[in-house]
């Protein structure tokens, strides 16, 4: 998330304007074995500076809503950026199935904006490597009419790190959400 959040720092530093910040986030738990408090309070990481002054929290943020927030609010971005409106999605799990499944989706993400009644608009969506085709044909496939998207991607950190079944599993999403991707 914060390599999401760099490049689209990074965009309005080079013009892009943007009126809103939307995170379409969900309540599962966090990933303990990835998103680390090593991680998450990491004042050296590659991607954002953190704000002067920045104070690690008592609290680690327990859920992918919570770990949303803290990013934007540790991290030194640009002005323009955090003057904007933000938005956090806070999507639910799903009921009713088991721990790998009930995950909220992007899909499920994007219904439950759209449930929101947003103004419609050009959006700007960031993903990164493998997700960006998937996401943008999620977009696509759930935005209510009046809607044009971007997806653009920030570079993957380590390329070499992805599992070629998250390789694999993206193009498959990709296909379901847009059968006309292999023509």
């Amino acid at each position: 998330m914060r390599i999401r959040l760099a490049h689209l720092a990074k965009q309005i530093d080079q013009g892009v304007e943007i009126k809103q910040v939307v995170f379409l986030v969900s309540r599962r738990p966090r990933f303990e074995n990835i998103e680390t408090e090593e991680i998450l309070f990491n004042e050296n990481n590659l991607y954002l500076p953190l704000k002067k002054g920045w104070v690690k929290p008592k609290k680690t943020p327990a859920t992918e809503t919570e770990i949303a927030k803290f990013l934007f609010e540790q991290s030194d971005l640009p002005e323009k950026l955090q003057s904007l409106p933000v938005v956090f999605v806070d999507t639910p799990e799903k009921s009713g199935l088991s721990a790998t499944m009930k995950r909220a989706s992007t899909s499920d993400t994007v219904i439950a904006w759209m449930k929101l009644n947003p103004k419609s608009g050009t959006i700007l969506a960031v993903s990164n490597p493998p997700y960006i085709g998937y996401q943008h044909a999620v977009l696509k496939k759930y935005l209510n009419p009046g809607f044009k998207c971007e997806t653009i991607g920030a570079p993957k950190a380590d390329p070499d790190k992805v599992s070629i079944r998250v390789v694999l599993d993206s193009i498959a999403k990709n296909i379901d959400n847009d059968p006309a991707f292999l023509s």
